[in-house]
């Protein structure tokens, strides 16, 4: 059997149940159509935000495909002029070369010509004896100082 402090513990915790109750329906007459407004509001506020979050990830996101499409075809554009300027310099260079592959036959044909022509004798009146000097002879160029492989012999008879 329940011990009569058991009953009263019992008693007295019924009688708080029921004025905790009695204090619950108080303020539920006093401000629960309060509360159930603000709760409304929180309800739609959420629902706003939620709403406001998905439209600027849905735009975000649009935006960042939008950019990685234009830094993306810019890349192909400035790759496509990179191997164009470099297949036009090469071909340049290539050109070069050949025409200095010319001019340097060319200079080399002129060079055998004048060898060719090249003969000085001179001669000094005053002494019988022939001595003969060698110098080496120096053209410029545009590509450069050429040092030709001939000598001209000039003898000098004294």
């Amino acid at each position: 059997m329940a011990s009569p402090a058991d009953a009263k513990m019992h008693n007295s915790n019924s009688k708080e149940n029921a004025e905790g109750a009695n204090v619950d329906k108080i303020r539920d007459i006093l401000f629960g159509s309060q509360m159930r407004d603000y709760e409304k509001r929180f309800v739609r506020l959420e629902e706003t935000v939620t709403k406001a979050i998905d439209t600027l990830r849905e735009d975000m996101t649009k935006r960042l495909d939008t950019l990685s499409n234009y830094i993306k075809e810019e890349t192909d554009s400035l790759g496509q002029r990179i191997k164009t300027e470099k297949s036009e310099r090469a071909d340049g260079l290539k050109e070069l070369t050949r025409e200095m592959k010319d001019s340097a036959k060319i200079v080399e044909k002129k060079l055998s010509q004048l060898e060719d022509q090249i003969t000085i004798e001179v001669e000094i009146p005053s002494n019988q004896e022939e001595s003969t000097k060698t110098r080496s002879l120096d053209w410029t160029v545009p590509a450069g100082t050429v040092k030709v492989g001939m000598t001209v012999k000039l003898a000098f008879v004294e």
